[in-house]
């Protein structure tokens, strides 16, 4: 079982700011319904971008997390 499987009210959302990078290939091969991939089709800026993220959130509670950050080593 994957980490955190075994909780459903969870979503993550990756708020692609028009990366260069393989962003989007690796968050599909999650496969994972919990989390949501969404790539801007122009640089909105960073604070534009959080804002989004903020805007989007579906849950209760929110963590921005920006893409060196973790909780957990684990």
């Amino acid at each position: 079982m994957r980490p955190g499987a075994d909780y459903p009210d969870l979503e993550i959302l990756v708020s692609d700011n028009c990366s260069t990078d393989d962003t989007e290939r690796v968050v599909r091969s999650f496969g994972d319904p919990r989390v949501r991939y969404v790539r801007h089709p122009e640089n909105i800026g960073a604070n534009n971008n959080f804002n989004y993220c903020i805007k989007e959130a579906r849950g209760v509670y929110f963590l921005l997390f920006h893409d060196d950050d973790m909780i957990d080593p684990t």
